[in-house]
């Protein structure tokens, strides 16, 4: 065999072999990042509860109280124990009681409770909640709160960024969101009283 039949039985790569390899790749890396991308933005991929305030909106007059609930929906079904900060307006709200709320309280195990900053309050409520055996089920009520107000105006009620957490029975921390609350307190401008022969004078 000569060196001539050599060249032309030598294997001629095509021009346009490369690139379509090249293409194919870029294609197939385009694909997964789409598909990472439809994973990242699902809403059922990771859910997160949410904490909330009922009512969210309320006005209260003078010598009134506020009562707010704060519930857990029915997607917790295996809460253990809790630690939460409520940040409020003390301008506007003054704390009057903080308990347990009815879904911790009928719990089928003995629970525990405590308002953690009783005796100095400021401007927060801090409490830590427990089922001692078992665990609570939303939707329903883990803290009762009653307010009166201070000073007219308009106040709001909010957990206090990463200061909460929800446990389950395992010990695991549950993801939440925390809604916000938004309160009234106006007081009526008293009528003030005027004798019988006043009042005829109007009329006259």
């Amino acid at each position: 065999m000569n060196n001539t039949e050599k060249r032309t039985r030598k294997p001629v790569s095509s021009p346009d072999a490369a690139p379509g390899r090249g293409r194919a790749g870029l294609l197939a890396v385009a694909f997964l990042l789409a598909a990472s991308a439809t994973l990242s933005i699902n809403p059922g991929w990771s859910q997160v509860d949410s904490l909330t305030f009922q009512p969210d909106e309320a006005m209260f007059a003078c010598h009134d109280s506020l009562v707010v609930s704060v519930m857990i929906p029915a997607t917790i079904t295996d809460l253990r124990g809790f630690t939460l900060v409520f940040e409020f307006d003390s301008a506007v709200l003054t704390p009057m009681s903080v308990r347990a709320g009815s879904l911790l309280e009928n719990v089928a195990c003995p629970h525990f409770f405590q308002w953690l900053n009783f005796n100095a309050v400021g401007d927060s409520i801090a409490v830590d909640g427990a089922g001692l055996g078992c665990s609570m089920q939303g939707p329903g009520e883990i803290v009762h709160l009653v307010f009166q107000g201070y000073i007219e105006g308009i106040g709001y009620l909010r957990c206090r960024p990463g200061r909460g957490i929800l446990r389950d029975a395992l010990n695991q921390s549950i993801p939440f969101e925390c809604g916000e609350g938004t309160y009234d307190y106006h007081c009526a401008i008293p009528v003030a009283r005027q004798p019988w022969w006043a009042i005829k004078v109007l009329y006259r």
